[in-house]
């Protein structure tokens, strides 16, 4: 009698073991495709990022075909950093609404402003 119930413990806690082994293993292989779709979706949505950003920067050096031979560097810091000295364009399109063309301020005070908006940038505009 003792030894049939020892054994039929044993195969219980083995049965339980088995269950809970296979409970495991059905988790690990959902997951797996879980975690493998979500991949994919990643790497489709990854390239379709990939793929707007090469049209807009595609864009975006469009907006520089002027004609304007661009010098990016302002020695006397009139324009803001980046804007072409000779156009005004921003080599980099701003943030915000306004894509500013800035010119030189015809005031005293050596500074610019964009001629779309009217924002301010240099001297007079910190004071």
């Amino acid at each position: 009698m003792r030894a049939s119930l020892l054994i039929v413990i044993a195969v219980l806690v083995l049965a339980i073991f088995i269950v809970y082994g296979l409970f495991v293993l059905l988790r690990s292989i959902f997951a797996f495709f879980a975690e493998r779709k979500d991949v994919r979706q990643n790497q489709q949505l990854s390239a379709e990022y990939a793929e707007r950003r090469r049209q807009r920067d595609k864009e975006l050096a469009k907006r520089l075909e002027n004609g304007c031979e661009h010098d990016f560097v302002d020695p006397l810091r009139i324009f803001p950093p980046g804007v072409c000295v000779h156009c005004g364009l921003a080599e980099k399109r701003p943030a915000g609404k306004c894509d500013h063309v800035w010119r030189r301020d015809p005031g005293g005070a050596p500074d610019s402003r964009c001629e779309k908006c009217g924002e301010q940038f240099g001297s007079s505009a910190w004071s």
